[in-house]
């Protein structure tokens, strides 16, 4: 009986195996997740080292990526921030020409959670050896996809509860209705609650981190997503922009522009994530930017 176990498990670890071979879909369940495969994606693709990076948070992720230029892999991470992209390129050995790296969220910390499952050597090399492995290729995921591409109505809704952790935590979950008077008023005390001592020592850090790639060839350049003008006008927002001029002065390191008019772009209810039509805008707007970077023109 046991070994009967042990060859079934081998054969169907097998027949998993060359399915995921045979151009599995890579899915994710949640933005935990999304995060992790984007990842494995960059450190176990040999080809991909040699791009060009963004590193950013869940700003820079609504951007369109097939408006963007070739040859340019997005660390965006939702939920995390650019120091995890920054320990992603250095621990998986990248050598990109340029990074770009957003200045929105730039106080937001690594997450140490993160490094350590994506680095830990077990989990790192077993994953790097083993595709099947890998986050992107989780059973659970893939029959869920099965069923959403090829059940029938019932059978699709049924395995989207079932199946995804995100949906059914959150199924059922009656609707909170804030008002927008005071979420406004409380996100203005937040963002005017200035810790000077912490703006100061993320950016000098920041700026011993851009040292460190520069003096290996790599050209940094810092960039901001448009949100509403409220933000800019905060007292955190000014704080960090005053660190920046202080540690990481323009003309010694290198910036793109800001837009001249951030009332062009509009934003979600949150006033810092760009809605769609202004997402795909600005990507138009970042493409061009990124390729007068490439060419020394900024």
């Amino acid at each position: 009986m046991i070994k009967r176990s042990i060859l079934f498990t081998v054969v169907a670890l097998v027949l998993y195996a060359l399915y995921i071979h045979n151009k599995a879909p890579q899915i994710a369940q949640h933005q935990w997740q999304a995060n992790i495969i984007r990842t494995q994606n960059y450190i176990y693709t040999d080809s991909l080292l040699g791009d060009d990076m963004i590193l950013g948070t869940s700003l820079t992720d609504k951007l369109a990526p097939r408006r963007l230029p070739d040859s340019l892999y997005m660390l965006t991470y939702p939920g995390l921030g650019v120091w995890d992209g920054f320990r992603v390129i250095k621990q998986s050995g990248g050598k990109p020409k340029f990074i770009f790296v957003e200045q929105n969220a730039i106080l937001k910390p690594y997450s140490e959670q993160f490094n350590v499952y994506m680095f830990n050597p077990v989990n790192y090399h077993s994953k790097k050896e083993l595709t099947v492995l890998r986050d992107a290729y989780q059973p659970i995921g893939q029959v869920a996809y099965f069923f959403t591409v090829h059940g029938k109505p019932f059978v699709k809704g049924f395995s989207r509860f079932i199946l995804n952790p995100v949906l059914r935590a959150f199924q059922g979950d009656t609707p909170r209705t804030i008002d927008n008077s005071e979420y406004y008023a409380f996100m203005a005390r937040m963002r005017n609650d200035v810790n000077y001592g912490h703006i100061d020592s993320t950016i000098r850090n920041l700026k011993a981190e851009v040292d460190y790639f520069q003096a290996r060839g790599t050209k940094v350049y810092f960039y901001e997503t448009p949100v509403a003008e409220v933000i800019i006008k905060n007292k955190q927002h000014a704080a960090v922009q005053a660190a920046f001029d202080k540690y990481l002065p323009p003309g010694k390191y290198h910036y793109i522009p800001h837009v001249p008019d951030v009332n062009a772009y509009g934003t979600i209810r949150d006033q810092v994530h760009l809605n769609d039509s202004s997402a795909v805008k600005f990507s138009h707007v970042f493409a061009k930017q990124i390729r007068e970077a490439r060419q020394n023109k900024l």
